[in-house]
């Protein structure tokens, strides 16, 4: 995937920051193919509600969330969790979470956006990349329901 997104982004170098970034947090220039939150959802296709993967596939992608509260070594943040609602998969409704920050990339702000992998805040996000990860992960889903009601 990097070396297919760093062509697609004319940088040389696969490892690049901004390669990677988009990699985990989306852009509305990446294309979904090289996008980690469309890759999380494709041993899907056939999961119902029931289906025990959806929950670590939740934990799996990257989630933009909402600072509410910062504690010494976690964060409490608000974010849309993943959802089979009438067979299709959706982010849910907004709920809270305490994650760690022990891999927080940058300074631990006390209001704000993270970017969330499991139970670690990875990185701060501005608004507009808090944005930008929202609309690419809607965006995958979109295609991702596309591809499940086509099989």
């Amino acid at each position: 995937h990097l070396l297919d997104l760093a062509a697609e982004m004319g940088i040389e170098d696969p490892f690049d920051f901004r390669v990677i970034s988009s990699y985990w947090t989306g852009s509305p220039k990446t294309n979904l193919d090289h996008f980690h939150n469309a890759a999380t959802l494709v041993p899907l296709l056939k999961a119902d509600s029931s289906d025990p993967r959806l929950a670590q596939k939740d934990l799996c992608l990257i989630h933009a969330a909402n600072i509410t509260e910062v504690g010494p070594k976690f964060l409490t943040v608000s974010y849309n969790p993943l959802r089979i609602e009438k067979g299709e998969l959706k982010l849910g409704q907004v709920t809270t979470r305490r994650v760690s920050t022990d891999l927080l990339h940058g300074e631990i702000r006390q209001r704000g956006f993270v970017a969330m992998h499991y139970s670690w805040a990875i990185c701060n996000l501005s608004a507009q990349e808090y944005a930008d990860l929202q609309q690419s992960t809607l965006n995958a889903l979109e295609r991702f329901n596309a591809l499940r009601r086509a099989s």
